[in-house]
């Protein structure tokens, strides 16, 4: 393994040369509030550039500073939220505006004190410190990972602690410290651009002649990677019912995810079931009902788990068979008003 000791100048040079000419313009970048930067981030984490920054443009338009995002409810959040997914963060994000609000809107400028804040890991709180206050902390992230492991051939994995720590004494070592936002900044676009996970663009790395990777051509082999867990399974059964313009559907209060979404009434079972089985299940007499009309199977990839679903659509439910009394009755130009996860849109899609 290459030793940083040897290059961090050149290493930050290379870089920072590279990034005044090859730097990607976005609207965060160059932004010094540190309410915007700390959107920017929450809203990035666990999503490509392209599809956050339309909801960055709508957060800042619609909550120009955190006074304005904190006297928001939580409902009309989530609702700007949806399609994002890992809705916690904008519980986490509410809630952090809250805090902040209360405090006369100072946000804390060190990582230590930001890491305190709802929502704000390692990464956020450096970002923040770094971009807001010009504080020498380094952002490490999955971009990150990839340019060190590679330029250094750094065998641990970061997916495991003693890896986590690694990198991160790593990317400490080679931060310009006199310009740590414009430095982080350059490991995030080289990372998207050129040192990408797929075909990285070598001949135009301002790192290639320092590069660990591309001398002994093995740049697909970094970052190491330990076995991935294997996703748990889920089986949903959605009954929908419309009756005369109105929705029936229910929002999830259960400590799972997609807590506080809406979804239509929904049995959960170890595998997809056939309407007979499902009304079997549910104690119900077919003889009462019409036949549904059947969709799916649908199915919704998340980071631990995939979501598998079929629907039954009813024109009909008469009241005995409510089985769900949290269920409420909604006009349909009134659902837009609420947040649903990404499965429930594509089946909404598929039924109007």
């Amino acid at each position: 393994m290459n030793t940083p000791k040897l290059f961090p100048g050149t290493f930050s040079k290379l870089l920072l040369h590279w990034y005044e000419t090859h730097g990607r313009s976005l609207p965060w970048v160059g932004e010094q509030d540190p309410y915007r930067i700390w959107l920017s981030e929450v809203l990035l984490q666990q999503t490509r550039v392209e599809q956050g920054m339309p909801y960055y443009l709508d957060f800042i338009r619609s909550y120009p500073t955190v006074f304005d995002l904190a006297a928001a409810p939580e409902s009309e959040v989530l609702k700007k939220w949806e399609g994002l997914g890992y809705y916690n963060r904008a519980r986490n994000m509410l809630a952090t505006a809250r805090l902040i609000s209360e405090k006369g809107g100072t946000f804390p400028d060190t990582p230590d004190e930001l890491r305190k804040l709802k929502g704000i890991g390692p990464y956020t709180a450096n970002a923040i410190a770094s971009f807001a206050f010009g504080y020498p902390a380094a952002v490490v992230d999955g971009n990150v990972y990839r340019i060190l492991s590679r330029v250094f051939g750094v065998a641990e994995s970061p997916d495991l602690p003693e890896g986590k720590k690694r990198f991160a004494t790593l990317a400490d070592d080679v931060l310009d410290r006199k310009r740590p936002a414009a430095f982080n900044q350059a490991m995030m676009d080289l990372g998207s651009l050129v040192c990408t996970p797929v075909k990285p663009d070598c001949d135009h790395c301002p790192l290639a002649g320092i590069c660990y990777a591309r001398k002994q051509e093995m740049q697909t082999s970094f970052p190491v990677r330990k076995k991935r867990t294997q996703r748990s399974e889920r089986y949903y059964h959605y009954i929908i019912v419309r009756k005369n313009g109105k929705w029936l559907i229910r929002q999830r209060t259960e400590q799972d995810f997609w807590k506080g979404l809406w979804e239509f009434p929904c049995l959960e079972s170890d595998r997809l079931r056939t309407w007979n089985l499902i009304c079997r299940q549910l104690g119900w007499n077919t003889s009462f009902l019409q036949k549904p009309e059947v969709l799916g199977p649908f199915r919704q990839q998340l980071t631990h788990r995939t979501v598998h679903a079929r629907v039954f659509v009813l024109q009909d439910l008469p009241e005995p068979f409510n089985l769900w009394p949290e269920a409420v009755w909604v006009d349909e130009e009134k659902l837009s008003d609420h947040a649903f996860p990404v499965l429930i849109r594509r089946i909404f899609s598929e039924i109007t």
